[in-house]
C-alpha cells in the first residue's frame, strides 16, 4: 500500500474514533458541560491561589460544593436519556424477551413516580429555607428552587424515554445477554427467576407490613425494586420515602433535604476529578504507555502477560481509585493482547477482573473518599492505608499466576532485556509520573485528595497535548463521559444517605453491635463476622451505596471492640470489591463480559480461582492490622 492509502487509512481510522466521542447532543448536556466546566475552574483556583499566591479563597469551597450538587442532579438527567444509572443486571439478564419488554414498562413507571415525588418534595423544602450561603449572599431558597428546576428535567426525560420506549418497543434494562439477544431463544426455567424472587419479596414486604415492622417492610420493598431493574440509587430513595409515609416518622421533604445533603460534601468533589483523570489517561494513550512498561517488567516471567496484567492495574491504581475504570481502561488492552497470545479466554477475564479490584485499594479511591465521608476520618489517612495492602494483592495473585501458569503451560514473553526496560521506561515516563504525583503528594500531606484529583487532571492534559492525543472534541466527549459517571455515583451516595438516616435514627446500629456483643465473645470472632457480612452486602449493593449504609451500621461496632477506623476503612472496602467480582452485582463482570465478547457465566467460572489468593489478603488485613496502620502511624500520627 502506498503513502497515499496509508494517509486515507489513518483519516478513515481517526473518523471512526471522532464518531465514537460522546457530544452534547440536548439543553442540559450544554448546561451541564458549562457548570462541569466551572467547577472545575473553581476548585482549580483555589489550588492556584493556595499553591502558589499562598492566599486561598474562602468562598470556592462553598461555592464548588453547590456546583456539585447541581452538575449531579442535572447529570442525572444524562445518565437517564442513556440509561447508564446504575442497576443490578443478574436478574433481569435471564428474562424472557417478553418478559424484559414488560418490567421495561415498569421501570420506566416507577422511574417517573420517583421523580415526581423528588419534584414535589424538593419545592415543599425550598418554600421552607431561609438563610444565604456563608461565604457569598444568595439565598438558600433560590437555590433549591434551582435544583428543583434540575430534577424537572430528569422528569421530563423519563417520560421522554418512556414515550421512546413505548412507540420503539426499547427497553430501559440493559438486556444485551441471551436470551434477548438469542434468535434461537427458548423459553425455559430462567424465565422464572426473577419474576420468583419479586413475587416472594413483595410477599415478605406485605408480611413485614402487615405485623407493623417498618424497617423489614423498607428492606424487602428496596430489594424488589432492585430486582424488577430500577436503579439502585432510585430503589434506596423510593422505599425510604415509602417507609416515611408508612411510619410516619418524619415530614416527606425529608428525602430531597437527606439526598441534596448528602451530596454536599467538600471531600466528594475528589469523586468526579479522579473520574475525569482516569477516563483521561484512558483516551489520551497513557494507558498503553503503562501496559508496555508493565510487560517489559514483568512480562518473561511465566504466564507473563498475566502477571503483566496485575503490574498494569498496580500502576493504573495510582491514577484512576475505580475498579470499573482499570476494567474498562486498561481491561480492553489486556485481554486483546492475552487473546492474540494464547490464553484462555476465561483465564484473561479472570486475571483482568481481579486485578482491577487493586484500584480502589491502592491511593487514590473512590470508595475511601465515600468512607471518609461518613466516618469523617482522615482521606488522607485511608489513602495511605490501602497502599501496602493493596500491593499484598498484587502479590498474591501473581502467585496465583505463576501456578496456573505452571499447571497449564502458558507461555511467556521474550527473556528479560535490560535495553527493552529501558526504552519502555523513557517512552512511559511522563506517564509514570502521575501515580507519584498523586500517590506521592497525598501520602506526604502536600495535596488534599480533591486537590490531588485536580493536579492529575491538569497533568493529564498537558500529558494529552504532549503526546498530540487530546483534541477539544476530545476533551467535550471526556467531559461528558465523566459528568455521566459522577452523577450515577452522586446520585447514589445522596439515595443511600437517606436510607442511612433512617437506619440511624431507628437506633439499628446500637441494637446490631448490642446483637453481636451479645452473641459472640472474641475479636476474632466479631472481626469475622464483619468480614462475612459485608462479603454478603457487597454480592448484592454496589461499593458506594453499602458504604454509605454500612458505615453509621459498622462504627458503634468496631468502637466497641477498638478496631481503628482506619483499620474498619481497608476492610469494608476490600470486602466490596470482591462483591464487585460476585453476582449478583459484579458490576465488573458485566464490564468485562461486553469488553471481551464472552458471556457473563464464563466470565465468573474465569474469576472464581482469584477469589482464592483475595479472600486470603483479606484475612491477612482483617487480623494483621499493621498492613493497614504502619503508613498512616507513619506519616500523620
Amino acid at each position: 500500500m502506498g503513502v497515499k492509502g496509508l494517509a486515507s487509512g489513518d483519516l478513515s481510522i481517526a473518523k471512526i474514533e471522532e464518531q465514537k466521542l460522546s457530544r452534547p447532543e440536548a439543553f442540559e448536556d450544554y448546561v451541564s458541560l458549562a457548570l462541569f466546566w466551572t467547577l472545575g475552574a473553581v476548585v482549580f483556583l483555589q489550588f492556584f491561589t493556595r499553591y502558589v499566591l499562598n492566599n486561598s479563597m474562602g468562598w470556592t469551597e462553598e461555592i464548588a460544593r453547590m456546583l456539585l450538587v447541581a452538575c449531579s442532579l442535572l447529570g442525572s438527567s444524562l445518565a437517564v436519556r442513556k440509561n447508564s444509572h446504575i442497576s443490578v443486571e443478574f436478574f433481569y439478564r435471564y428474562l424472557s424477551p417478553r418478559g424484559g419488554l414488560f418490567f421495561s414498562r415498569v421501570v420506566d413507571l416507577l422511574r417517573i413516580l420517583f421523580f415526581i415525588v423528588l419534584l414535589i418534595t424538593c419545592y415543599k423544602l425550598a418554600g421552607r429555607t431561609f438563610g444565604a450561603l456563608v461565604s457569598v449572599d444568595v439565598p438558600k431558597k433560590a437555590l433549591y428552587y434551582i435544583f428543583n428546576a434540575m430534577i424537572g428535567m430528569n422528569l421530563i426525560r423519563s417520560v421522554h424515554v418512556a414515550v421512546l420506549n413505548w412507540k420503539n418497543g426499547g427497553s430501559s434494562l440493559n438486556l444485551t445477554a441471551p436470551p434477548v439477544t438469542n434468535p434461537d431463544y427458548k423459553a425455559s426455567f430462567n424465565d422464572w427467576i426473577a419474576p420468583g424472587m419479586i413475587v416472594i419479596l413483595s410477599a415478605l414486604a406485605i408480611w413485614a407490613l402487615l405485623l407493623g415492622n417498618d424497617l423489614y417492610f423498607m428492606f424487602a420493598l428496596a430489594f424488589t425494586v432492585i430486582i424488577i431493574g430500577l436503579p439502585v440509587a432510585f430503589c434506596l430513595a423510593g422505599s425510604a420515602y415509602i417507609y416515611i409515609l408508612v411510619s410516619g416518622m418524619a415530614p416527606d421533604v425529608v428525602i430531597a433535604h437527606r439526598l441534596i445533603n448528602g451530596m454536599d460534601s467538600f471531600p466528594l468533589l475528589a469523586i468526579p476529578f479522579f473520574i475525569l483523570a482516569g477516563t483521561l489517561m484512558n483516551s489520551v494513550g497513557i494507558t498503553d504507555r503503562l501496559f508496555d512498561f508493565a510487560k517489559s517488567l514483568v512480562g518473561w516471567l511465566p504466564g507473563g502477560l498475566g502477571h503483566v496484567n496485575v503490574g498494569a492495574s498496580i500502576i493504573f491504581a495510582g491514577m484512576s481509585g475505580a475498579a470499573v475504570a482499570d476494567a474498562g481502561g486498561l481491561g480492553t488492552i489486556e485481554i486483546k493482547a492475552m487473546k492474540d497470545a494464547g490464553y484462555d479466554p476465561e483465564f484473561s477475564v479472570g486475571i483482568t477482573a481481579a486485578s482491577s479490584t487493586i484500584g480502589p485499594i491502592i491511593p487514590p479511591s473512590l470508595p475511601m473518599v465515600a468512607f471518609g465521608v461518613m466516618a469523617s476520618c482522615s482521606v488522607g489517612q485511608l489513602f495511605a492505608a490501602g497502599f501496602i495492602p493493596g500491593l499484598l494483592m498484587g502479590i498474591a495473585l501473581m502467585a496465583m499466576v505463576a501456578y496456573m501458569a505452571h499447571k497449564r503451560k502458558y507461555p511467556r514473553e521474550d527473556r528479560f532485556r535490560v535495553g527493552f526496560l529501558m526504552s519502555s521506561f523513557k517512552r512511559s515516563f511522563l506517564s509514570l509520573m502521575t501515580p507519584a504525583i498523586i500517590v506521592g503528594g497525598i501520602l506526604t500531606g502536600i495535596f488534599t485528595p480533591t486537590e490531588a484529583a485536580i493536579g492529575a487532571v491538569v497533568y493529564g492534559i498537558l500529558l494529552g497535548f504532549f503526546y498530540r492525543t487530546l483534541t477539544f472534541k476530545k476533551f467535550v466527549s471526556i467531559s461528558m463521559e465523566t459528568i455521566d459517571t459522577s452523577a450515577t455515583i452522586m446520585m447514589i451516595i445522596g439515595a443511600a444517605a437517606v436510607f442511612a438516616w433512617i437506619l440511624t435514627s431507628n437506633q439499628v446500629a446500637n441494637l446490631f453491635a448490642a446483637f453481636v456483643m451479645d452473641n459472640f465473645t472474641s475479636k476474632f470472632m466479631i472481626l469475622l463476622t464483619i468480614n462475612i457480612i459485608l462479603l454478603v452486602v457487597g454480592c448484592f449493593l454496589e461499593p458506594i451505596a453499602a458504604i454509605t449504609i454500612m458505615v453509621p451500621v459498622l462504627l458503634p461496632l468496631s468502637q466497641m471492640i477498638g478496631l481503628d477506623v482506619i483499620h474498619l476503612g481497608v476492610i469494608m472496602v476490600l470486602n466490596l470489591m470482591i462483591g464487585l467480582l460476585t453476582p449478583p452485582v459484579g458490576t465488573v463482570l458485566y464490564v468485562l463480559s461486553r469488553v471481551s465478547g464472552i458471556k457473563f457465566e464464563r466470565c465468573l467460572a474465569g474469576t472464581a480461582p482469584f477469589f482464592i489468593p483475595l479472600v486470603i489478603v483479606l484475612l491477612l488485613i482483617t487480623y494483621v492490622e499493621d498492613f493497614s496502620l504502619f503508613l498512616p502511624n507513619l506519616i500523620y500520627r
